[in-house]
């Protein structure tokens, strides 16, 4: 095992620098919620095997096809036209032609000429055709009528396993109203009334809505969890054991309103409220002319609009944190004269109630009811409240009656169809899982981490700095020499040309072709390989552009029943894992504070917040991410932080270097998070994420050291399957399928879904599901791991499980580590 001092913080060497990596503890486990063993009913797979023999015998008719077409069809037609007499024939041969081009059999007439034209062979041709195709519709129909039965399992086993109230509870958080319009009722009654036939076609879209929510609830780890996946865990290197659970404790709900219902009741807020108690504050969109001139200069584009010296005077004390009445007082306007003010300023100032929201804030309904404590807010505060204390299912009629209280506000209950629930729904929840802070991994599973975060990181690392060279050539090609505002260039198009990164992808895909892969169609690489290839990348980075700290979130996965002895595999890369200990999570911790104030003393190890700005925008959705240590830089939403430590974005320029923003007269750095724009990139610190390999139609599982950096992938056309007949477009997938010849088990990206979907090709009502998305480009991935690969056991079975990270990386020169072992060993 790793050295305990050393487990959480090592170095690697790193092309002409080494790489330091902090593991941050804790870090964020995140299962499915529930079992994967719930998607076995579902399956038959006796139908991939009905698959592969219909495959086979419909290869055997096309190149029975192709043998007519292409290698008999010339002699049979020279002989049926150089023989005036055989008029007759060609006709019949023409006929033959037709029938066997589309597949049908041949009469009598037309296998009697066939062998007078072309002998004897011609005519056993003809008989061997048609009995081929006798047998292969006595195939097809005990294949179709096996199909059917199985169909007709897996819809009933889907009602069956959706009826469960947990899962029919979980349906529920995520999408209320199809539980109320379809799951009112309980599905096995449903298909009970259908005997032995297939359900009547509404059940069935019913089922095949139902079946996807099973395969979503137990193959995917979900960023916002369903019944239980929040998950805080600690990192022991001196505990032996790979895992430690101690005793359940008691489930946490957090219930929070959606964000637009949050702007609607703050707006009602200030609405009810007499005008002199509103505070004002300046937009951050505005800003004074450098000239002096009495009026206001729009960011964006430099327009000037004139206003009165009252009006200007108003403006300028307009810092939030005074009321209209008293900003009146101050500048000594009188009240009237201050709202006409505030009418003519318009869009330059924002009006809000006595106490305006932080962008950030995570418990914004309960923010906004302590300053309404006898209005809507607080009446829906403690709505809320009930709502998260109850009871399934009789929360679900409190659901209902918040959701009545909202309309009568004249709010949304709902929006966005298709979206991720939280942001879609007018309540959004999360639950901790009842061993959240009473789960620790020991030394054999950070070993593993460690070799994982070793193999991926530096690669990832080099990739983000590359990257940030060319946003950062895009930029200076636009500034051209000169200093240009943050808002102007946010809104400029900016071409995505990365020719370094470029370099990257092809070295990168260049070793995968080179290598052939193992039985399992991995190909294997070495870091010390890679390094090598990529040496003379490091040229196209200068020296002082190399050792910015970054603070990554990689998502990992341990492929096996042990995460101690696990094969590990990248799941996904962030940019920014400040929103484990600060975002959504954070309110299932039991001490979001201590969490929040440990991360930003160890981020402020590698970075200094007087060199570093974050940017903060108005909150659309339910993700939150938190404003790291520097300044705040506001858009179009509001910093928590004092004044002091706020620049509005009028007062945010880029530098002409193109490499950083100058804000309050100083050279800062954004943070990352999540945010690909070359002006992003090009300013920020360095954004670390996966660098896809794409080596064509099929790119392979690629391992480096033994750790799963990318998954097999497939990029490839979907055909069109909108025929009626459900036969033909099952065997239509899954001739696909065997042409690809992809695995069992895959996640499909279609271009009309918002999220993967996972598809087992053994699972009728999933390849249905597969039929019936348009013709498109779509990426598969394989599922890795699979059923029999996890190791998480809760809730009656094995479940998917993730492990967020949180990291800090940062390259160092390497003379100064050889000066520091020097002096070690001249000590």
């Amino acid at each position: 095992m790793s050295d305990p001092g050393t487990a959480l913080r090592w170095t690697v060497p790193h092309g002409p620098t080494e790489l330091s990596i902090e593991l941050l503890a804790p870090c964020l486990l995140r299962t499915s919620g529930f079992p994967a063993s719930l998607l076995e009913g579902a399956a038959d797979e006796d139908t991939l095997e009905l698959a592969r023999l219909a495959d086979a015998r419909a290869r055997e008719r096309e190149a029975a096809q192709q043998d007519f077409l292409t290698r008999r069809w010339p002699a049979l037609r020279a002989a049926a036209r150089t023989d005036g007499k055989r008029h007759p024939a060609w006709r019949s041969l023409l006929r033959a032609h037709r029938r066997i081009e589309s597949g049908q059999p041949l009469d009598d007439a037309t296998v009697l000429v066939l062998g007078e034209l072309g002998g004897a062979e011609a005519a056993r041709w003809a008989e061997d055709w048609n009995t081929r195709l006798a047998e292969d519709e006595k195939l097809r129909a005990d294949t179709k009528a096996a199909l059917l039965m199985s169909t007709l399992r897996s819809y009933r086993y889907t009602a069956q396993a959706v009826d469960d109230e947990r899962m029919r509870h979980a349906v529920f958080v995520s999408n209320p109203s199809f539980f109320r319009t379809a799951l009112h009722r309980r599905l096995s009654d449903r298909t009970a009334k259908s005997g032995d036939a297939l359900p009547d076609r509404g059940t069935r879209r019913t089922l095949a809505t139902a079946h996807r929510y099973l395969r979503r609830f137990t193959t995917k780890c979900e960023t916002v969890s369903f019944f239980g996946p929040i998950l805080f865990a600690g990192l022991d290197p001196s505990q032996p054991e790979p895992v430690r659970m101690g005793e359940p404790g008691v489930e946490q709900v957090i219930v929070e309103a959606s964000t637009w219902l949050t702007e609607l009741l703050a707006q009602r807020v200030a609405a009810d409220m007499p005008p002199e108690r509103r505070r004002i504050r300046r937009s951050p969109l505005f800003a004074e002319p450098a000239d002096g001139a009495q009026c206001l200069e729009r960011a964006v584009d430099a327009k000037r609009f004139r206003v009165s010296a009252p009006a200007l005077r108003l403006w300028r004390v307009a810092d939030g944190a005074a009321d209209l009445g008293e900003l009146a007082a101050q500048t000594g306007m009188g009240l009237d004269a201050a709202l006409e003010a505030v009418r003519a300023l318009g869009p330059a100032l924002i009006v809000t109630g006595a106490q305006p929201l932080a962008a950030t804030e995570l418990a914004a309904l309960g923010a906004l009811a302590g300053h309404d404590p006898t209005g809507p807010a607080a009446e829906l505060d403690l709505a809320r409240d009930a709502y998260a204390a109850a009871p399934w299912p009789q929360r679900a009629d409190i659901h209902a009656e918040f959701q009545q209280r909202v309309q009568d506000l004249g709010g949304e209950t709902r929006r966005g169809a298709g979206q991720h629930y939280a942001d879609r729904e007018v309540l959004f929840e999360d639950r901790t899982s009842p061993y959240s802070e009473r789960v620790d991994f020991g030394g054999p599973t950070l070993d593993g981490l460690r070799q994982a975060l070793t193999a991926v990181l530096p690669l990832c690392h080099l990739s983000a700095l590359l990257s940030r060279e060319d946003a950062r050539d895009t930029l200076r090609a636009e500034l051209r020499g000169s200093a240009t505002r943050l808002i102007q260039l946010a809104a400029a198009p900016l071409p995505a040309d990365q020719p370094r990164t470029d370099r990257l992808r092809e070295v990168l895909r260049r070793l995968v072709t080179a290598e052939p892969p193992d039985a399992e169609g991995a190909v294997h690489l070495t870091r010390e390989g890679i390094d090598r290839a990529t040496a003379e990348l490091w040229q196209l980075i200068p020296a002082a552009s190399r050792y910015d700290a970054a603070l990554p979130s990689p998502d990992l996965m341990a492929v096996g029943t042990d995460p101690g002895r696990a094969t590990w595999l990248l799941s996904e890369l962030h940019d920014d894992c400040s929103s484990i200990y600060g975002g959504l999570e954070s309110r299932a911790h039991s001490d979001p504070a201590a969490l929040w104030a440990d991360f930003v003393r160890r981020a402020g190890e590698h970075i200094d917040p007087a060199q570093t700005a974050t940017i903060v925008s108005r909150r659309r959705s339910a993700h939150v991410t938190p404003e790291l240590p520097g300044v705040s830089i506001e858009l179009s939403g509001l910093s928590a932080k004092s004044r002091d430590r706020t620049a509005p974005v009028a007062q945010a320029t880029v530098a002409a270097t193109g490499d950083a923003l100058e804000v309050l007269g100083e050279r800062r750095r954004l943070y990352p998070g999540d945010l690909a724009s070359p002006l992003h990139r090009a300013v920020s610190l360095p954004a670390v994420v996966q660098l896809a390999v794409d080596a064509g139609p099929h790119t392979p599982r690629i391992v480096i050291d033994g750790v799963v950096y990318q998954r097999a992938r497939w990029r490839t056309e979907l055909p069109e399957h909108g025929t009626r007949d459900s036969y033909e477009a099952w065997l239509g997938v899954q001739r696909w399928r065997l042409g690809l010849g992809l695995p069992r088990r895959v996640f499909v990206r279609h271009p009309d879904e918002p999220k993967p979907l996972h598809v087992d090709f053994a699972d009728p009502l999933s390849v249905a599901d597969l039929a019936r998305l348009g013709a498109a480009e779509c990426v598969l991935t394989e599922m890795l791991p699979g059923p029999g690969q996890l190791w998480w056991h809760a809730d009656g079975g094995h479940q998917c499980a993730e492990f967020r990270l949180g990291c800090v990386v940062q390259a160092g020169r390497r003379e100064e580590r050889e000066e520091r072992q020097e002096e070690k060993r001249d000590d």
